[in-house]
């Protein structure tokens, strides 16, 4: 099987200087720069509001405008002040995402810190910028590495490349193993989706197929062990990865 790359969605937010003393009225964005301004320089919980300030002024929500040049500052101060996050978002930016930066070279080593810190956005794109170098035994560790933490691109990604026997460590145990366990959690989904579209049945076939072909490679002790593996799994997201889904809400979270 051939090893599509994936397309992955981000979410983003800023800040605005603010009286201490905050009304209603205040935005959130000027609630976590007025908040910012207080806490100590190169503080994790600095970092992390310089970040989320980003973020607002990235995707213009939380009551900023959006400004992808001044969410870029906010990032490279926060990034350099130690937050994943934040070095994960500049490492985009050098990939060339807001047309502002382009430096290979440079998005790769910001990309790879987020993803040594636990990010599963970051391990999966330091992934498929292993696999265009064509080292595929550190495309299947990251790839696993942001699979286990739950992301679907990723765990379909580690089953291809497995299936594709690309490397001498390729598994089919485990080609069969996240195949399962990634058409059970979109089965799922779908479970419980008011509307069910046909796109996401054809899916839903396509990986049972998958799951059908990937059991042709296996002995039946093997496959017994498969099922087990699969049935055992259980995403493990890290703290960084969670504050990361948590998405804006983390800024309200931090200013309580």
């Amino acid at each position: 099987m051939k090893l599509n790359s994936l397309l992955f969605s981000l979410s983003l937010f800023c800040a605005a200087h603010m009286s201490v003393a905050w009304s209603a009225e205040l935005s959130l964005y000027a609630k976590a720069q007025a908040q910012v301004e207080k806490l100590s320089a190169g503080s994790a919980e600095e970092a992390e509001l310089q970040y989320h300030l980003g973020m607002m002024l990235n995707s213009g929500n939380g009551g900023a405008k959006k400004n992808p040049q001044s969410a870029l500052v906010w990032f490279r101060k926060a990034a350099e002040n130690g937050n994943p996050l934040a070095q994960y978002k500049l490492g985009c930016y050098y990939a060339g995402q807001f047309g502002l930066l382009k430096d290979e070279a440079q998005a790769f080593d910001w990309k790879m810190r987020a993803a040594q810190a636990g990010y599963s956005l970051a391990q999966h794109d330091v992934a498929l910028i292993f696999y265009k170098r064509q080292d595929y035994k550190n495309t299947a560790l990251w790839l696993r590495a942001a699979a286990d933490q739950g992301e679907f691109a990723s765990m379909m990604q580690f089953a291809l490349l497995h299936a594709s026997k690309r490397f001498p460590d390729a598994d089919s145990v485990l080609a069969y193993v996240y195949t399962k366990v990634a058409a059970d959690l979109i089965a799922a989904k779908f479970n419980t989706l008011p509307v069910q579209r046909d796109e996401d049945k054809k899916l839903i076939n396509k990986l049972q197929g998958d799951i059908a072909k990937a059991a042709q490679e296996l002995s039946a002790e093997n496959r017994t062990k498969a099922e087990q593996l699969a049935t055992q799994w259980q995403a493990k997201a890290t703290s960084v990865t969670l504050t990361a889904r948590e998405g804006i809400k983390a800024v309200e979270r931090l200013l309580n």
